[in-house]
């Protein structure tokens, strides 16, 4: 008799070591299911925000024919004012240039993007001097013609950057945008500005031709 209680003492714990382990793999295999989960929905979260950010700034800078945006920057003495729109809005076609009236119009706006104060004149007050300028547009500088030729978007746009040194920030106040007066073709601006200012300044504006002042 001891031999086969023996035997069935032995039976029943190797019973509940297989219970055991077959319940810790259960276990196991349910904590790697939940983790599962939530790695797919964290990362269909993080795709849906990438998306939305990317719809907004595609949104924000939308390639509208009359309309350009802006954004305005003031960090102690450094003023950055960052302008993207439509090569429609600036010389009236966003194709190659066909004709010497075109190649011409692309070479006086590389002239007129050189220097800011065509485009932007802060008040004389805050005494802020001309820093570097970007330009940049695939129908200004070194392009390739015969790749413009076969472009099937047939569509060009310019981001111009102008950067300003101000002498006596706290004194700026106003911003005139003198591009109404240069582009005829320009109707209306969004923008954003963020100024460093006590308190904070930051908030959105929008200018046409008949109100064409930023004012901090």
């Amino acid at each position: 008799m001891v031999p086969i209680r023996a035997a069935l003492a032995c039976t029943n714990i190797k019973f509940e070591m297989m219970m055991t382990t077959h319940l810790n793999v259960v276990l196991f295999l349910g904590r790697m299911e939940r983790m599962l989960v939530q790695a797919v929905f964290v990362m269909l979260a993080l795709g849906l925000t990438s998306q939305g950010v990317q719809a907004q700034h595609a949104h924000h800078h939308a390639h509208k024919h009359g309309d350009a945006t802006l954004e305005v920057s003031l960090e102690k003495d450094r003023l950055s004012l960052q302008f993207f729109s439509p090569m429609d809005n600036l010389v009236g076609f966003e194709h190659a240039p066909k004709n010497e009236r075109q190649v011409k119009a692309l070479d006086d706006l590389q002239r007129l993007l050189e220097n800011p104060f065509n485009l932007f004149e802060p008040n004389k007050e805050a005494l802020c001097k001309r820093g570097q300028v970007v330009i940049q547009s695939k129908l200004l500088g070194k392009s390739d013609p015969v790749a413009l030729q076969k472009d099937e978007h047939g569509h060009a746009d310019l981001r111009f950057e102008a950067r300003f040194e101000c002498g006596a920030p706290s004194l700026l106040t106003t911003i005139n945008v003198t591009a109404f007066r240069s582009f005829r073709r320009l109707n209306e601006i969004d923008g954003e500005l963020i100024a460093d200012r006590p308190g904070g300044l930051a908030r959105s504006f929008e200018l046409n031709r008949k109100r064409s002042s930023i004012e901090f």
